[in-house]
């Protein structure tokens, strides 16, 4: 697999505190980058999760609460998340 431009920003903000949020187009490769990343940090025995909102059980742990968020930082311009393009 190729280096993916984002990723370097993504391993870069690992150890932030926030939850990440990686969006895009269907079929770009987000599961298969994030997975990559997931799977480094279980190998250097870190603490780490991933969901997929694809999932019906994570949508309803966090579908809601998550889209808020992601839209209230986008539209609102709130600074409190990173958006990464």
């Amino acid at each position: 697999m190729y280096t993916r431009i984002v990723e370097n920003t993504l391993r870069s903000l690992r150890s932030a505190p926030e939850i990440l949020i990686l969006y895009g187009p269907r079929r770009v490769g987000k599961n298969t980058l994030l997975k990559k990343l997931h799977d480094e940090r279980v190998v250097e025995n870190e603490p780490t999760a991933m969901y997929s909102l694809d999932d019906q059980t994570a949508q309803a742990i966090f579908g809601d609460r998550l889209k808020l968020a992601a839209s209230h930082a986008i539209l609102n311009g709130s600074g409190q998340g990173r958006f990464l393009s």
